[in-house]
């Protein structure tokens, strides 16, 4: 039942939250019974950008805590948790705060587009960072698969896709782990971790091993 899987992946993340957060089951159960009811009537998992409104009340930005888009594509949760999160001001086009938001994304095209839209619209301003990379759980270099036209759509490490007129594009992959230390995030905490690795989600959270046993990240979304 897609609902019950939702619960699987979203008590997975309770789990994982450190000492001090004050995640309780009451919290959960608000959040998870809130996404069900915005996804009634729809089939699928409920993700991230469906749970991102319902915990902004729960981030405290004195915590410095982090997050993430692996697998960001063009963005659209990244800039959910940009707007939601750093307090983004339609009037004059600011951010009220800085959070560290970390994009991810392999794909050459969607990222020079991430990377325009980064520019322009001030996303460095409220803490934005950009890698173009995959993740698993191996760091060094890959063969990506996608079914994209010239590469630029959906992909995965590793695993050639069935559909016919695929892409080969040589890629630069990290562990987690690696990635969180080189761009000097391994000792914050993680407020919300978000994976869309197109099937590769069981490599990709391997790779975090390390950063997970610290028990600071705080939800976890993958699909």
């Amino acid at each position: 039942h897609p609902h019950s899987a939702a619960m699987v992946a979203l008590l997975v993340c309770v789990s994982c939250a450190s000492v001090t957060a004050e995640v309780t089951v009451a919290d959960f159960r608000r959040v998870f019974m809130s996404s069900v009811n915005a996804q009634k009537g729809t089939t699928g998992f409920v993700d991230a950008s469906t749970l991102i409104p319902l915990i902004v009340d729960l981030y405290d930005p004195s915590e410095g805590a982090f997050m993430t888009d692996f697998g960001a594509n063009l963005g659209e949760e990244g800039i959910q948790m940009l707007k939601q999160f750093a307090g983004h001001s339609q009037e004059d086009d600011t951010f009220k705060q800085k959070v560290p938001i970390l994009f991810v994304e392999p794909m050459p095209l969607n990222f020079e587009q991430l990377l325009h839209a980064a520019q322009t619209q001030k996303w460095f301003d409220a803490g934005a960072v950009l890698v173009r990379a995959a993740v698993s759980d191996f760091s060094g270099e890959s063969v990506f698969y996608t079914t994209g036209f010239a590469g630029d759509r959906v992909g995965s490490v590793g695993a050639r896709s069935v559909q016919a007129g695929d892409v080969e594009v040589q890629v630069k992959v990290y562990k987690i782990d690696d990635l969180l230390r080189e761009v000097n995030l391994f000792h914050r905490p993680c407020f919300l971790m978000k994976l869309d690795c197109e099937g590769s989600d069981p490599m990709a959270l391997e790779g975090a091993s390390e950063f997970l046993q610290q028990r600071t990240t705080r939800f976890l979304v993958f699909e």
